[in-house]
């Protein structure tokens, strides 16, 4: 029989922040169809170890730097202009995805009545947004799980106000650049593209709470919601 995860912190079908997978860890014991390698458990492990000012921090800084290129290159503006633009998008970018990690992490903690694979992980995942859905009512219980939490974070005040006043802000700015004569037409798509991600995901709970309902029927089917 394989080693409990008593043995192995790290090698459980789900990987737990703080879980942790040394280099003598081999992990050779089947997991359902796949196997798991060293090097698979720790960049796994340090994923999920990583603080949300380090994801914050490097998500800006690259953020910053690809935006100024492009700012260079794409939109032909000098250096300093360039240096500018990156600069004052870094900040934001990296707080926009500091706050994505800390959510992401409290999504994907383990759920009550059950382990499940990794496999079986993905689908609740999955089928917590659209899909078919699952048979399993294992499955069909942590994509319930999975859908509320989204919709207890998405339904706060502070979350709304700010999809409002971000899709507001970058709908503005893309009718800007459209009425500018020299405006570029990534400074209207971008933008636009920007605003409509935000009403989506002021409308997502009303989505999620169509879906919990659709999961927590007995009746799998398809449901594109």
């Amino acid at each position: 029989m394989p080693s409990s995860s008593s043995e192995h912190r790290g090698s459980g079908l789900i990987a737990r922040p703080g879980d942790r997978c040394d280099k003598s860890c081999n992990h050779t014991e089947e997991v359902g169809l796949r196997q798991l390698n060293p090097r698979q458990c720790i960049m796994r492990s340090h994923l999920l170890d990583a603080s949300n000012w380090l994801v914050g921090l490097l998500s800006g800084l690259a953020y910053g730097v690809l935006f100024g290129l492009a700012t260079r290159f794409l939109m032909g503006e000098n250096w300093s202009a360039a240096l500018i633009a990156g600069g004052a998008t870094a900040p934001a970018f990296g707080l926009a995805m500091g706050l994505v990690n800390r959510r992401m992490k409290r999504l994907m903690a383990p759920v009550e009545g059950g382990a499940l694979d990794r496999k079986q992980r993905g689908l609740a995942l999955r089928a917590a947004q659209w899909g078919p859905i699952p048979d399993d009512p294992s499955v069909r219980a942590a994509a319930v799980e999975f859908a509320r939490r989204q919709v207890a974070q998405a339904d706060r005040r502070w979350a709304r106000v700010t999809l409002i006043v971000g899709a507001v802000f970058l709908g503005l700015s893309s009718v800007l650049s459209l009425l500018d004569d020299d405006g570029d037409w990534l400074g209207v798509v971008l933008p636009l593209c920007g605003a409509a991600t935000f009403v989506y995901l002021l409308f997502q709970p009303r989505l999620l709470r169509r879906r919990i309902a659709a999961l927590s029927s007995n009746q799998p089917g398809d449901d594109s919601d």
